[in-house]
């Protein structure tokens, strides 16, 4: 008879640690959500900073190593290659 006594106890306590738990992890849940949602525009904001000096920097680096042709591409001393035209020549081949 003991042990009903137990299980009605029990049941009558369950609601209140279930709500409790429940609670629990909604609030760490919020709190978690909260530290989320106050950092990542710090973190997106740092990532665009980043790609913007990497941009810039390999923008700076290819101007200096690229030079820009004057409008001839082909170096001094390299004879350009000539294509073959005429009848039986498409586009696409």
């Amino acid at each position: 008879m003991s042990w009903v006594v137990k299980l009605i106890f029990i049941l009558l306590l369950l609601p209140f640690a279930v709500s409790l738990i429940v609670q629990l992890f909604s609030l760490a849940y919020q709190a978690v959500l909260g530290v989320f949602f106050v950092v990542l525009p710090w973190v997106v904001g740092l990532l665009v900073i980043i790609a913007l000096v990497a941009g810039i920097t390999a923008g700076i680096t290819m101007r200096r190593y690229i030079r820009p042709t004057s409008g001839n591409a082909v170096p001094p001393g390299v004879s350009a290659i000539k294509r073959p035209r005429g009848r039986g020549r498409e586009e696409g081949d």
